[in-house]
């Protein structure tokens, strides 16, 4: 009765210990698995934020460089002589000859507006329409003669540029002085170009920088400012990434989902079921080690005593125990240990080597391949030089003679170029009679001089 209640105990323990560590375990996973999954998922909207702010970046780059190619061409046709001519009054076919729909689709111009000095137009504002330079509707006029004083600087290098809105959209205008080809002469007016920044155009540039973006109007600003938020649209997250255009009254919009949505998903599902599979495997695992190394131990424990009991001069001894199995465990881990990293040296140095002749194989070269393009990334004056070498004649001898005989001269090559490099320089076999030479942190002059060494070395007689 005494043996069957100590069962009892102990068993009772076991129970109590299981559901302990299973609470203890479940709470730690959860805390674990809530941490991670906000630490990953600051992460991954981080990397979200930064892939927007880099496509704006791109946008915005190339809307730049489109404006100053367009404020080039500005400044070509405003100093230029025929058009302070035309401005003067001497040289009245200057729009019909130069300005012709041809050469302004060329620098992407839909329409041009000249003035003098006051701002007089001297000819009416043109806009090309289905291919013709007609004169600008009232409505458009309207909405571009505002800003034309804006755009006069006295300055004949100065060259100044505007966005207006106008039937919710965009109109590029930039105005520079008009003075000679040598521009030693007194201004004489003022040219403005207009570009309309409509879906045609917009879509070139979308197509260019693989962005679809939206040009929307926005306050000018000296210096560009983005903003990259998250919106929360009835459970489906969306960024919304936006960046001024430099002192211009736009700004680039770009707005989408996450672009790592799939890496996002599978790893919150891989860090689900690694915490769930590591919390039951710690859960086994420990119970396995209590139960075996503890309440067996208990339990032999209280048997003995309940032995000793019914027997009180039996000669029992409680068992003492200097060195168990975990001293056996660790001892046999270890040694496993060191095997396989022996045989894990054994299976790369085979995995980057010919078992024929013993020199690198093609993997080892493309190791070497990838590490010297890291480093000419890094450091571009390193140079290496690659060398491959064709046996001619080969199959000839080797059908002739035999695979044996073959062989031995494959690896008697083999040998002799390993013989002629540096230590730092690699020899390997391709493959049947193909053989290559990295040679490292050497000139075309001296590879050359190396190969032609090589040649020799080769072709002794065996």
């Amino acid at each position: 009765m005494a043996i069957a209640q100590n069962q009892t105990i102990t068993s009772s323990l076991g129970r109590w210990m299981l559901y302990a560590m299973a609470a203890l375990l479940i709470c730690v996973g959860a805390c674990f698995l809530w941490v991670s999954s906000q630490l990953i998922n600051a992460r991954f909207d981080n990397f979200d934020a930064k892939f927007y702010e880099q496509q704006l970046m791109r946008v915005n780059g190339v809307f730049e460089q489109n404006n100053l190619a367009f404020e080039a061409s500005l400044v070509d046709y405003a100093h230029w002589d025929d058009t302070q001519q035309f401005v003067l009054g001497n040289n009245p076919n200057h729009i019909n000859e130069d300005y012709t729909p041809e050469a302004l689709d060329n620098i992407q111009v839909n329409g041009l507006i000249i003035t003098d000095l006051n701002g007089k137009l001297v000819t009416p504002a043109l806009v090309k329409q289905a291919g013709v330079l007609v004169p600008m509707s009232e409505d458009l006029w309207a909405s571009l003669q505002p800003v034309l004083p804006s755009l006069m600087s006295p300055d004949q290098t100065t060259v100044t540029s505007k966005i207006v809105w106008h039937n919710n959209v965009g109109i590029l205008i930039s105005g520079v002085a008009i003075t000679n080809s040598f521009k030693n002469a007194p201004t004489s007016g003022y040219l403005f170009f207009i570009r309309i920044l409509d879906e045609p155009l917009l879509n070139g540039l979308r197509a260019l920088t693989l962005v679809p973006f939206q040009l929307v109007p926005s306050q000018a600003t000296a210096q560009p400012t983005s903003l990259v938020i998250q919106q929360d649209n009835n459970g489906n997250k969306q960024w919304l990434a936006t960046q001024t255009l430099t002192g211009l009254a736009a700004k680039t919009e770009v707005q989408g989902g996450t672009h790592l949505k799939a890496e996002r998903e599978l790893t919150f599902t891989l860090l689900l079921l690694s915490v769930a599979g590591l919390t039951l495997v710690s859960l086994i695992g420990n119970y396995w080690i209590v139960h075996f190394k503890v309440l067996n131990r208990l339990h032999l424990f209280s048997t003995l005593a309940d032995q000793y009991r019914q027997e009180p001069h039996s000669l029992i001894r409680w068992p003492l125990k200097g060195h168990d199995e975990l001293d056996n465990l660790a001892q046999s881990l270890n040694e496993f240990i060191a095997e396989v990293e022996i045989r894990h040296n054994d299976l790369r140095h085979i995995a980057h080597h010919d078992s024929l002749t013993g020199i690198g194989n093609r993997r080892l070269l493309q190791t070497k391949l990838d590490i010297n393009m890291q480093q000419h990334a890094r450091t571009p004056d390193f140079t290496s030089t690659l060398l491959l070498i064709d046996l001619d004649g080969f199959k000839l001898f080797n059908d002739g003679l035999g695979h044996a005989a073959g062989d031995y001269i494959l690896k008697l090559i083999a040998q002799r170029m390993a013989s002629l490099v540096r230590v730092d320089d690699t020899v390997v076999r391709l493959g049947g009679d193909e053989f290559a030479i990295l040679l490292e942190n050497t000139t075309p002059d001296s590879a050359h001089s190396f190969a032609e060494q090589l040649l020799k070395h080769i072709a002794k007689s065996f």
